[in-house]
C-alpha cells in the first residue's frame, strides 16, 4: 500500500508540470503551423509584393502566450478490508437405536476501512512568450523567407529552443 500511496501522491505533484511541459510544446506547435501558413501566403504573392513584406513586423502578429493559472488537484482513497472466520463442530453418538448428535458453529467477522484525502494546488506561471522573443533569444532577427524556415526548423526540434520559457514580450 505504501508504494502506491507514494505513487498516487507523487503523480498529484508532477502531473501539472508535465502538463506545463506538452503546453509549451503544444504552442511551438500552433506557431510552426503558423509560419507555415504565412510562407505559403508569402509564396503565393507575386515578387513585387512579395519584396514589400516587412517580415518583422509580420513575425510580431504571432500568437503570443502567456500561461497564468492554478491547478488543484484532490484525490480521496478508500481502502476497505473484511475478515471473516468461520468454525464448527460436530458429533455424534449412537448407543444401539439410540443416536445422539450436535453441532456448534461459530462465525466471527470484523471490517476496517481507512480513509485518505489528499490534495494539491499548483500555481503555473511564466513571464509573457511571444514568438519574436523566442527567437531573439536564439538569435535569429526575421528579415527574410528564409528566417521563416529557419524558425520552423528551429521550433520543431525535439527539445526546447533555449529560452523558450523566457522570452519576454
Amino acid at each position: 500500500m505504501a508504494g502506491s500511496l507514494a505513487g498516487v501522491l507523487s503523480e498529484m505533484c508532477s502531473a501539472p508540470l508535465e502538463a506545463a511541459v506538452q503546453a509549451e510544446e503544444d504552442y511551438r506547435a500552433i506557431w510552426v503551423k503558423w509560419l507555415k501558413e504565412k510562407l505559403e501566403w508569402a509564396d503565393n504573392l507575386p515578387p513585387a509584393a512579395k519584396a514589400t513584406i516587412d517580415w518583422t513586423t509580420l513575425f510580431q502578429t504571432a500568437p503570443i502566450v502567456d500561461v497564468n493559472q492554478t491547478i488543484q488537484l484532490a484525490i480521496t482513497l478508500r481502502v476497505a478490508s473484511v475478515k471473516e472466520k468461520k468454525g464448527g463442530l460436530s458429533g455424534g453418538i449412537s448407543v444401539g437405536p439410540i443416536h445422539l448428535s450436535g453441532n456448534f458453529g461459530f462465525s466471527s467477522s470484523s471490517s476496517q476501512e481507512s480513509l485518505i484525502q489528499a490534495s494539491t494546488a499548483v500555481t503555473l506561471t511564466n513571464v509573457t512568450t511571444d514568438l519574436t522573443g523566442l527567437l531573439a533569444v536564439n538569435n535569429l532577427v526575421p528579415s527574410s523567407p528564409d528566417d521563416l524556415k529557419t524558425a520552423i526548423s528551429l521550433l520543431t526540434k525535439k527539445d526546447a529552443p533555449e529560452g523558450a520559457a523566457g522570452a519576454n514580450s
